[in-house]
């Protein structure tokens, strides 16, 4: 069928024309189902464009190497260590304000 033909064929934006046939065969099932079809063409503007298109078809894939998962456990594992460390140290303090509080009123009495 027609739409196995297009699935065969490219259809990157810089790469269609008007008279493409992906467009023809859009513009034919749209007018199947709709009651009135317009082909536009437009272009970026210069200056300001809203979109970009880019010619380069080809993509290259870099791979590196990376630290493994367990630095990251690790790390994560000393974090909250230290945060919990902070934490228990915030909420000592009244209790150790109140040992050096009552051990000099010990010993002025």
């Amino acid at each position: 069928s027609g739409i196995n033909a297009e699935y065969c064929t490219q259809r990157a934006a810089q790469l269609l024309t008007k008279e493409s046939s992906v467009i023809s065969f859009l513009e034919q099932m749209m007018d199947k189902f709709t009651s009135e079809v317009i082909v536009s063409e437009f272009k970026a503007s210069k200056r300001d464009p809203e979109f970009q298109f880019y010619d380069n078809t080809e993509v290259k894939l870099f791979a590196y190497n990376v630290k493994p998962a367990v630095f990251d456990l690790f790390l994560a594992i000393a974090v909250f260590a230290y945060l919990g460390a902070v934490y228990l140290c915030i909420k000592a303090i009244p209790h150790i304000l109140t040992a050096i509080y009552q051990s000099k009123k010990l010993k002025s009495s």
